[in-house]
């Protein structure tokens, strides 16, 4: 995982107000711009690249057959949530957080 990234998500595990706002984003591209905002720097190839890896194979073989998309090829509000709690679990210091993240 690109070092930016997990320092990103480290940060966002231990900042409520972080949490909240990566909580109200709808795509990578706005966790990539809230990253931005705080100083951190990777792209929304890299964070999808990161994500990717941090998926189970079971959550990729869901992905690939269809399921957990949006209907238009694009990973769902969900998925995407999920993906990002993994995230913030990986890096420790995460404990979850309600609706979404």
């Amino acid at each position: 995982m690109n070092q930016n990234i997990a320092l990103f998500f480290q940060k966002v595990a231990t900042d409520a107000d972080l949490q909240a706002k990566v909580r109200a984003v709808s795509d990578f591209e706005g966790v990539a711009s809230l990253a931005r905002e705080e100083k951190f720097s990777f792209d929304v190839e890299e964070l999808e690249e990161a994500a990717c890896l941090a998926l189970s194979e079971e959550q990729l073989e869901t992905i690939a057959g269809g399921a957990g998309g949006g209907g238009d090829g694009m990973p769902s509000q969900d998925h995407i949530n999920k993906v990002i709690e993994d995230m913030l679990k990986r890096v420790g210091g995460y404990r979850g957080g309600g609706a979404g993240v």
